[in-house]
């Protein structure tokens, strides 16, 4: 596994806060780093010397759905480091729509729709993880994007899907700890912006 020193975040943090000098895929780049590097803090955190006192062999579910999100998120960052920047996606991540995929009855609807839906059927809380939201969204049929099914996302290839609508994740302070994930304001502004009804 790819362990980042803190430097990446400060980074990331300097290129965010001019993104229209920054390419796009340099900071998808720096968004899959980043998450890689919090996936690393947590599962070391369950492994070694967590908060609440429990370890990984007490909490299997939790250890295995890290684990998962880990081996996919590295995967997903050495697919951004080894495509040349601009160019296609490779055509093996290329979906076609699913059979109830509502973007192709006509009406329009974007993934911002359906993460707006979400929020709405989570009790429309402020903010929500990114692996809450990509939890409820895994259970949509359809495409997501023009890459992949909502069945197979991930909470970096949201990110990705969600960039050019301007909604980025961020780090917020959750009862249980501080997490990556969105703000429903972000994703009303988005629509908004977008002229969703």
């Amino acid at each position: 596994m790819i362990n980042l020193p803190f430097v990446l975040s400060r980074l990331a943090n300097a290129v965010s806060a001019e993104p229209a000098r920054a390419l796009p895929q340099h900071l998808m780049i720096l968004d899959a780093a980043l998450y890689c590097w919090e996936l690393d803090e947590d599962l070391n955190q369950l492994v070694t010397d967590p908060a609440d006192g429990s370890t990984a062999v007490q909490q299997p579910e939790r250890f295995t759905r890290l684990l998962l999100d880990r081996l996919r998120a590295e995967k997903d960052l050495n697919t951004l480091l080894t495509t040349p920047c601009c160019a296609p996606a490779p055509d093996g991540d290329v979906k076609g729509p699913g059979p109830a995929d509502p973007s192709s009855s006509g009406e329009p609807y974007t993934v911002v729709d359906a993460c707006l839906q979400a929020f709405l059927e989570a009790g429309l809380p402020a903010a929500m993880s990114s692996a809450d939201l990509v939890s409820r969204l895994r259970a949509r049929p359809g495409l997501a994007g023009s890459h992949w099914n909502y069945a197979e996302l991930t909470p970096l290839r949201l990110s990705r899907i969600l960039a050019p609508h301007g909604v980025r994740p961020r780090t917020i302070r959750f009862p249980e700890r501080q997490l990556k994930g969105y703000l429903r304001t972000s994703f009303q502004q988005a629509a908004r912006s977008a002229g969703s009804p």
